[in-house]
C-alpha cells in the first residue's frame, strides 16, 4: 500500500510541475503580446500625430515631409492585423479565433490595395501577415490573367 501511495504521490508531482511549466509558458507568451501590443498601439499613435503635423513630419521624415505620408494608416492596419494573426499562434486560447483572424484578414487584404501593398512592399515587417497577402495577390493575378475579376470577398474557403 505505501508504494502504491509512493507512485501516486508522484505521478501527481510529475503532473504538477508539467501543469506549471505549461502555465508559465502561456503567462510568457501572454506577456509578450500584451508589450508587442502596447507598442504597436504607441507607435500607431505617434505615426498618426507626426502625419498630421507639419513640423513633426519635417523633423522625422525631413525632405520627404511634404509628401503626406499616406502609408500611415495602412501600416497601422497591417500592425493591427500582426498582432491578431500574432496571437493566434502563440496563444492557445486565442488559437480557437484562427479561422476568423485568417478570414479577417484575407477580407481585409482583398478590399484594401493600400494595406495589401505595403504588406508586399515590406514583407519581414508583418511575418504572419505576409503569407496571407502573397495568397490574395496571387489570386487577384490570376484572376486578372484569367480575365476574371472575383466578387469582393470571395473566398476559397
Amino acid at each position: 500500500m505505501g508504494t502504491l501511495l509512493a507512485i501516486v504521490a508522484v505521478i501527481a508531482a510529475v503532473g504538477s510541475v508539467i501543469f506549471a511549466g505549461w502555465q508559465t509558458s502561456i503567462s510568457r507568451a501572454t506577456a509578450e503580446l500584451q508589450v508587442e501590443t502596447a507598442v504597436v498601439t504607441r507607435l500607431d499613435d505617434l505615426l498618426f500625430k507626426v502625419a498630421g503635423d507639419p513640423a513633426y513630419c519635417r523633423a522625422v521624415w525631413g525632405e520627404h515631409a511634404e509628401e503626406g505620408h499616406p502609408q500611415v494608416a495602412p501600416q497601422a492596419i497591417a500592425n493591427m492585423l500582426q498582432v491578431g494573426l500574432t496571437a493566434v499562434h502563440r496563444l492557445p486560447g486565442f488559437q480557437d479565433n484562427k479561422e476568423s483572424w485568417d478570414s479577417y484578414t484575407k477580407d481585409m487584404l482583398e478590399h484594401s490595395p493600400g494595406v495589401l501593398q505595403e504588406i508586399i512592399n515590406h514583407r519581414t515587417w508583418w511575418p504572419e501577415v505576409t503569407p496571407i497577402a502573397d495568397g490574395v495577390k496571387r489570386a487577384q493575378e490570376q484572376s486578372a490573367a484569367d480575365g476574371k475579376t472575383p466578387p469582393p470577398g470571395a473566398h476559397d474557403s
